[in-house]
């Protein structure tokens, strides 16, 4: 039989041990069956949690420009889960409306970035967007395979970005205009 109790009430015991304001109101000192620790009271507090991670998040972000990120997580099972739909209309219906309900403007996005299932699941639904991502592992493949396609993309690379340099385009400076090495493609990458 695990000791573990969940990450919740492990979280609580930790707490509880540093802090002994915490310790007096909490488990079995909390009053009459205010405890606290059912799993239904559990979610509520971490999405009270979340809810307000994400309202310091963008008050802090205000009228400044932004990146949208849209991930998958995975449940205890380790099945993927999302908090939206993969269709493209739930997608814009899901972000329209966490922007509007903060305030923000679709005009400050900056970047936008989308989980390898979501990407998946669009490229699988829409035939244009496949193809373009075949294409891409398509070349992908060709340079990766050959040494010598990679050192011309290297030098390439390298001569464009010594005259971006050379124009002050560009910042020079430790640590920064390193080179990466191509990843091999797959489905999600």
């Amino acid at each position: 039989m695990s000791l573990f109790r969940g990450n919740f009430l492990e979280v609580l015991n930790l707490v509880r041990d540093q802090n002994e304001s915490v310790w007096k109101v909490t488990l079995q000192n909390a009053p009459g069956n205010s405890q606290m620790v059912a799993p239904c009271i559990q979610k509520d507090i971490a999405r009270c949690f979340a809810q307000e991670v994400l309202k310091s998040n963008f008050e802090e972000i205000s009228d400044d420009v932004f990146a949208l990120l849209v991930d998958e997580s995975n449940n205890i099972s380790k099945n993927e889960q999302m908090a939206v739909d993969t269709s493209a209309l739930s997608l814009k219906s899901a972000i329209d409306s966490l922007v509007y309900e903060y305030g923000l403007s679709l005009m400050k996005i900056r970047g936008q970035g989308y989980d390898g299932l979501v990407i998946v699941a669009i490229a699988k639904k829409h035939h244009d967007v496949g193809v373009f991502f075949y294409m891409v592992v398509v070349l992908m493949n060709v340079v990766c395979a050959s040494c010598k396609h990679t050192n011309m993309i290297r030098e390439s690379q390298k001569d464009k970005l010594e005259e971006s340099i050379g124009h002050g385009e560009i910042e020079r400076g430790s640590g920064l205009n390193k080179e990466l090495s191509l990843t091999t493609a797959g489905d999600t990458r």
